[in-house]
């Protein structure tokens, strides 16, 4: 879809905003589509939220995390990916999660895009209970938590209190880029994550190794 790649160097002009702004794309889409791209609507506390009915199922959502950049995160943030979780499982015929595109733009100058490699680790990474209720299990709850806590919420009524690891007005999105990454590894989480160039031509897969702290790098192009 030649329009995609301008469509998303718009999105990214955007982040200079004080409201969030996004779009979807649906998987009937072709290069002769008229109009393929659908803006996502303002919710609450200016973030996007998604459509509440598609005619066919999304392909790609994409968004932004708006300005100042100390105050959103360079990495998509938690709510990013558990709602989306819960989204999916309220909607199943809403998305495309075999081929999904998710595409997150930040104002740090940071551009990723997801995609689902195995629906299930994913739903269960990001579990909602009220969707599994025959099935219950505390232990994916469990995990679920402490995973929110240690890397995007911490623990502030302790004492000392204990900081996420994962901040909004973190200097460096490389650490925040690792502490995601390892998250998502560590979890079992199925998703496969790619930093994406300022042209929106080259995509390279991203990896950390714990071992050597270091990021692996892999073009897909």
């Amino acid at each position: 879809i030649p329009a995609l790649k301008q469509r998303t160097q718009t999105l990214a002009g955007q982040t200079s905003l004080p409201t969030e702004n996004g779009f979807y794309m649906c998987n009937n889409t072709t290069s002769t589509t008229t109009n393929p791209f659908t803006n996502l609507t303002n919710g609450t506390n200016n973030a996007v939220e998604l459509p509440i009915s598609v005619s066919t199922p999304m392909s790609v959502i994409a968004h932004t995390h708006n300005s100042p950049s100390n105050t959103f995160y360079s990495v998509p943030s938690w709510e990013d990916l558990d709602d989306f979780s819960k989204y999916m499982q309220e909607n199943p015929t809403f998305v495309d999660s075999e081929n999904l595109v998710f595409i997150v733009i930040t104002a740090d100058g940071t551009r990723y895009a997801l995609t689902i490699n195995t629906i299930e680790l994913f739903k269960d990474f990001f579990y909602w209970p009220k969707y599994d209720i025959a099935n219950y299990d505390y232990s994916k709850l469990l995990r679920k938590n402490n995973a929110m806590t240690e890397y995007y919420y911490g623990n502030p009524s302790a004492n000392p209190p204990v900081l996420p690891k994962i901040k909004e007005n973190s200097t460096s999105n490389s650490q925040d880029l690792k502490h995601f990454l390892n998250m998502l590894q560590v979890g079992v989480a199925g998703v496969d994550v790619f930093e994406v160039n300022s042209t929106y031509t080259t995509f390279t897969q991203v990896t950390y190794n714990p071992n050597t702290n270091q990021i692996a790098r892999t073009n897909c192009n």
